[in-house]
């Protein structure tokens, strides 16, 4: 009879099999030089606490934001949503407010340098840098903003306006009372149902029921990704998909979206191809790591910070994407937990250390599982104390 152990480690490499057989079956296309770390949270595990790192626990997480290199995050427990600040690791309650209906958007405008919240599903409050309230706008869906637009739907999320940030001036771009999906300009352009909106500099991008079609400021709209179909990425033209209602503009004006309607994969539009960031379209889990071994448990939440770095609301965590263009390097330690007891941290292409509560044999195979995504391509040593294993991972050049 094979021991618990045992049987713990086979269940792993076919989760680990299982996942990749899936990839290749959904065609995905993984960016390259992309990491994700876990910045503030612990995966799994709700509560309610300021701190640094994993000390910090936060319940269900819908949104985030980010001022210049300070990443915020918005949680929610019962029907009050706090709002923290993240520098670095240390996450600090700035604002408290009522979550009426169990729901709570974030969104950052660092044009004015501050926060736009809600938790009641109406008014948005204009919030500074401290939590106080300075202001209301009357968004009616989630929008992120760029530079000093906005992309508003109407009530009925069939007509989309643009609204100045500086004036408080809104013109209509498309749309008009019915629901339709159809291409064309002004009010010869139709839209089902707007989820979610981003603006970049002369182009609104929208998630029109998991379809991502693009607005220009004159009101043309096209769209790119049309909603449903097995998993692909490619050429915008041939990619497939159903977008997610988190979405966000990176520093270089492509758009960045969540996938699915409980996303778990990040994919990034950008010179007219979709590609997956991190995640994976099939697997819902939460391992840090490079994009393509990263796992997400449910992203609620995205923002781009002007390191051009992506903090991701991820379920009870906020995590952090970093590009091979993002300017400023993640946070130097890794956590990602594997089961109860049981701990990885380190940092990549350094050491790697393996924490558990009770011995466990072939400590270095939970490690293999998770962390690494070529384990022929790696080279360990490693040095025992206690109950903690050390592990240098160095890539070779074969």
């Amino acid at each position: 009879m094979r021991q618990p152990r045992e049987l713990i480690l086979r269940l792993r490499l076919f989760l680990v099999s299982l996942s990749i057989i899936l990839t290749v079956a959904g065609q995905v296309i993984y960016e390259p030089g992309v990491n994700v770390v876990t910045v503030v949270g612990k995966p799994g595990i709700s509560g309610d606490r300021d701190g640094t790192g994993d000390e910090v626990l936060l319940d269900n997480v819908t949104g985030v934001a980010a001022i210049g290199q300070v990443g915020y995050a918005i949680s929610i427990s019962g029907t009050t949503a706090k709002i923290r600040k993240i520098v670095g690791r240390t996450a600090t309650t700035i604002a408290t407010f009522e979550a009426v209906r169990g729901k709570a958007d974030l969104v950052g405008d660092p044009g004015r340098l501050s926060l736009l919240a809600r938790g009641d599903g109406g008014t948005f409050s204009r919030i500074n840098q401290s939590g106080s309230t300075i202001g209301t706008l009357n968004f009616s869906e989630y929008c992120a903003v760029g530079s000093d637009k906005a992309a508003l739907p109407n009530d009925r999320r069939t007509l989309l306006s643009l609204l100045d940030l500086r004036s408080g001036n809104a013109i209509f771009l498309a749309g008009g009372t019915t629901p339709v999906r159809r291409d064309g300009v002004g009010e010869s352009a139709g839209f089902e149902s707007i989820v979610s909106s981003a603006t970049a500099d002369g182009l609104c991008y929208v998630n029109d029921n998991g379809a991502i079609r693009t607005v220009t400021f004159s009101g043309e709209v096209r769209t790119l990704l049309l909603s449903g179909g097995e998993y692909k990425d490619g050429d915008a033209s041939d990619a497939k998909g159903f977008a997610g209602r988190p979405m966000a503009i990176d520093q270089g004006g492509n758009l960045i979206f969540a996938q699915g309607s409980f996303p778990t994969a990040i994919r990034r539009l950008s010179k007219n191809a979709i590609h997956t960031v991190a995640g994976s379209p099939n697997i819902s889990a939460n391992f840090d790591g490079e994009g393509f071994n990263a796992r997400f448990s449910y992203i609620q939440g995205l923002a781009i910070d002007s390191d051009n770095r992506l903090w991701v609301a991820d379920q009870n965590c906020v995590r952090l994407v970093t590009f091979p263009e993002s300017e400023v390097s993640p946070p130097p330690q890794m956590a990602i937990r594997l089961i109860p007891g049981i701990t990885v941290s380190g940092e990549i292409g350094g050491i790697y250390r393996i924490e558990f509560q009770e011995d466990v044999n072939d400590s270095w195979q939970l490690l293999r599982l998770v962390v690494l995504s070529r384990p022929d391509e790696e080279f360990f040593d490693y040095e025992a104390r206690g109950r903690s294993r050390f592990y240098r991972v160095t890539p070779t050049n074969r």
